[in-house]
């Protein structure tokens, strides 16, 4: 399993609406590794919506995401999504009843997308045309090295206001 170091090139961010290229040497979470909750393979049309992941959030390294708040742990996504696209949208919801946490994804396509506080306990991220493949998945929490109990829920409803709508 090849670990990533410090790497020198420019990362795409999707940050709402707006694109912003950071053109500098980033530390970025290790993709690669085996998650620490595990691995869940769903395609879509999937039953039970949602489906649930009960995860440790929180990490000891702040987000790799300029304007996105929370400390995730660096050394493996907490959970791994191997997903099948269909005609549905699809949302990662990441909730705890301690504190708002945040939520980190790498999608299929390499882009870096998070998002902070932006629904009631915790972080949604919609995308409406979600890409078949691999995402893997951190839950953050605002403060480094606390570890608050969270709920990570993958589902196609579109039930949430507030979440970050990716096209």
């Amino acid at each position: 399993m090849k670990t990533l170091k410090n790497l020198s090139l420019a990362v795409v961010v999707i940050l709402g609406s707006a694109a912003i290229t950071l053109a500098q040497e980033v530390k970025l979470p290790n993709y690669h590794a085996e998650p620490m909750f595990g691995t869940v393979d769903l395609t879509s049309g999937f039953t039970p919506d949602p489906h649930t992941i009960e995860v440790e959030a929180g990490g000891d390294t702040a987000m790799p995401v300029t304007g996105c708040v929370g400390f995730i742990n660096y050394d493996a996504p907490d959970v791994d999504l191997n997903f099948t696209a269909g005609d549905y949208l699809l949302s990662f919801l990441a909730q705890s009843q301690a504190v708002d946490v945040s939520i980190l994804i790498y999608t299929p396509d390499e882009r870096w997308v998070c998002a902070s506080s932006n629904i009631p306990g915790g972080a949604g991220i919609l995308f409406n045309k979600p890409l078949s493949g691999n995402y893997n998945i951190w839950v953050g929490s605002p403060t480094v090295e606390t570890y608050p109990n969270a709920v990570l829920s993958i589902t196609e409803n579109d039930e949430w206001d507030g979440v970050m709508r990716i096209d």
